[in-house]
């Protein structure tokens, strides 16, 4: 399990400083739409988070690696390559060159060796790195399930559907954190021919669980597990029922119509 130290080295304050003027300068709210709507990031930002990902202490560059996701990055390449076009590098080659080298970190502390693993399958993940989704699904098999959580979640934002074979197996992870993450994985992936076994997810004890699940039989357009879904429309979680609701309508299974409708009623605003 990857827990972090309390202990802070004269290191890890500046890059964790820079991170958290990063963090706060985003145009964070609240709003369900304009969480979809994340921020194209400015030079000086991906500057930043690159420096933190080069830091010697894997809990920043796990804190930088997790940076990444609150941006929009379609072309994670050009940004970061132009982020530091003054000194005329290839830096996004680099940096994958360097996280690469991590993913077999050999820091005889076990916790520092989990967390850096975590954060680098997290950082290359978060760059699209599909390049080396080969050394990241490596991971999957690991014994600390933080890192195999990282690493599903890393291959899914790669869309590394060669490797949904191996993903697929944690679904019967121990730890509902894996389970979720392959789910997600493999919606992202948008490997409908394990969908059947996303599907068994739909009745996890784990309402973020059984959520992922329905989000990510949505994203494979699995119509065939439409009344399975349907079903989640009456979970005792707001969010949960919002996503089957979604989940729906990219199945567009119209036959359901009316039951998505009964939610236009729902006590929660945010499923209205």
């Amino acid at each position: 399990m990857l827990k972090f130290s309390r202990k802070f080295s004269p290191l890890f304050i500046f890059p964790l400083t820079l991170l958290l003027v990063i963090f706060l300068a985003a145009p964070w709210v609240t709003a369900k739409k304009a969480e979809k709507e994340k921020p194209i990031p400015q030079p000086w930002e991906i500057k930043g988070i690159v420096a933190a990902l080069n830091d010697t202490d894997a809990a920043v560059r796990l804190f930088a690696a997790r940076a990444l996701e609150q941006y929009k990055l379609d072309n994670p390449k050009s940004l970061i390559d132009a982020s530091n076009k003054e000194n005329n590098q290839e830096s996004y080659n680099k940096l994958v060159q360097q996280l690469r080298e991590q993913l077999s970190s050999t820091d005889k502390d076990e916790q520092e060796k989990n967390t850096s693993r975590a954060a680098t399958a997290t950082a290359l993940g978060n760059m699209q790195a599909k390049e080396v989704a080969k050394d990241v699904a490596l991971l999957l098999k690991n014994s600390d399930y933080g890192v195999r959580d990282s690493a599903a979640d890393a291959l899914g934002n790669m869309q590394a559907k060669e490797y949904a074979k191996d993903v697929v197996l944690l679904l019967k992870d121990s730890e509902s954190y894996v389970r979720d993450s392959a789910a997600t994985a493999l919606g992202n992936m948008q490997a409908k021919e394990y969908a059947k076994d996303v599907a068994l997810l739909l009745k996890d004890s784990e309402s973020y669980v059984r959520n992922s699940a329905a989000t990510a039989l949505g994203n494979m357009q699995a119509k065939e597990y439409a009344k399975d879904v349907a079903l989640l429309l009456k979970d005792s979680e707001s969010y949960v029922r919002n996503s089957a609701a979604d989940a729906l309508g990219n199945m567009q299974a119209k036959e359901y119509a009316k039951d998505v409708a009964l939610l236009l009623k729902d006590s929660d605003t945010s499923v209205r």
